[in-house]
């Protein structure tokens, strides 16, 4: 019965107290705001350049669409991670995924269908760096104490 209660303690808060989890999980939420924000400002700031360039240089040129959707795709999450998040703290993660979600999908269009000649470096990029921003469980150090194998 011990190992049960340690088991569900491990599912539902990470071996933490209630309390305690409760506090972690308001900064996981602020952490992965505070990262999001940063990936949306970064492509906020990436994507226009990319579509102005696209108006000058005949290789980007194909793909000027896309370049302006990652801007207003872009924009938009930027605005609502300062304005609509931040009071719709359980909001935070589905963004988060659906903005990471769009950028994989517009990277899998660009690399496939408007520059099918340049190797497709965004989506590989998209795929090993935005993962890395998400802060989803507290206790993935805690783990291994419960869990031997």
């Amino acid at each position: 019965m011990k190992l049960l209660k340690k088991w569900l303690n491990v599912f539902w808060f990470g071996l933490y107290e209630k309390e305690t989890f409760k506090n972690l999980k308001t900064e996981i939420i602020a952490t992965n705001l505070f990262f999001m924000r940063r990936v949306s400002t970064a492509f906020s700031v990436i994507a226009p350049l990319l579509f102005f360039l696209a108006l000058f240089i005949k290789i980007l040129s194909d793909a000027i669409l896309v370049y302006a959707a990652l801007s207003v795709i872009s924009l938009i999450v930027l605005a609502m991670c300062y304005w609509i998040l931040p009071t719709r703290p359980r909001s935070v993660m589905p963004t988060y995924y659906t903005f990471f979600f769009c950028l994989t999908c517009l990277a899998v269009v660009l690399g496939t269908v408007f520059q099918p000649e340049m190797p497709s470096v965004v989506i590989c990029v998209l795929l090993a760096i935005m993962p890395v921003f998400i802060l989803d469980r507290p206790a993935s150090s805690n783990w291994s104490r419960c869990c031997p194998y």
